[in-house]
């Protein structure tokens, strides 16, 4: 009995392996045919090379040589290899492949990929960027406008204003207008106070404003002058019309 199971099982693997090699040697039959057929279609304008100077040069008929170009919009032709093993196997022009003709019809397209970010790092970064915009704090601006937040506002706005008084009067109480320099400390500024580039502006300054005096009253004692020499030249004038009317 297992004599005869064993003949069995060796007559199954010789036959399945007779029927793969009958189907290989069909398919190199057809692929050895196409070629024929091929290079007798597309080749046949090609010429023999002439001998030019010692060296070789292919030439061939007016126009190139026709290659058959593939492309995602255009099926292949009826007579490409590929084309004819299919439909010799029962399929059709516009079915899928597969045992239930589930596979695609069309060709798988061709994504050219530019930055240098590893497969689905970019969607990764997106999806984060999502999550975090819709996780995000809402803006002061994209708040509704209501009378607590009005409120809300100028108290802020009067808050800021009170920091800056203050602050600017603390500094003024270390500042020297006469030599524009701001002090933080009592020591610095007294030190400043005392030192000879401070009293030296201050006796620049005294010097400045005794030379203003002194042309303001040069330029007032001079209009001064010209007011008392017009008031006699207004009187002799009138003395002389009175003398003319007697």
């Amino acid at each position: 009995m297992a004599d005869r199971f064993s003949r069995f099982n060796e007559d199954r693997d010789f036959q399945d392996f007779s029927s793969q090699t009958n189907r290989i040697c069909r398919a190199l039959k057809d692929f050895e045919n196409w070629r024929a057929e091929y290079e007798c279609r597309h080749l046949k304008k090609l010429r023999k090379p002439l001998l030019f100077q010692g060296n070789h040069f292919d030439q061939y008929e007016e126009g190139h040589l026709e290659i058959e170009q593939a492309s995602l919009d255009k099926p292949i032709e009826s007579d490409n290899i590929g084309h004819r093993l299919l439909q010799k196997h029962g399929w059709k022009l516009g079915q899928g492949l597969g045992k239930s003709l589930q596979g695609r019809t069309d060709p798988i397209p061709i994504v050219v990929k530019y930055d240098v970010m590893g497969m689905g790092r970019m969607e990764m970064e997106l999806d984060y960027a999502e999550d975090a915009t819709e996780r995000r704090r809402v803006l002061e601006v994209e708040k509704e406008d209501t009378e607590e937040l009005r409120q809300k506002y100028k108290d802020y706005v009067d808050k800021e204003k009170a920091i800056a008084k203050a602050l600017e009067d603390l500094r003024a109480n270390f500042y020297c207008e006469l030599c524009d320099k701001q002090y933080q400390k009592h020591q610095e500024f007294d030190n400043h106070i005392n030192s000879y580039d401070h009293a030296h502006k201050q006796r620049l300054k005294d010097l400045k404003q005794r030379e203003f005096a002194r042309n303001v009253s040069s330029r007032s004692r001079k209009d001064e002058k010209k007011q008392e020499k017009a008031l006699r030249r207004l009187h002799e004038l009138a003395e002389q019309r009175k003398q003319a009317e007697w």
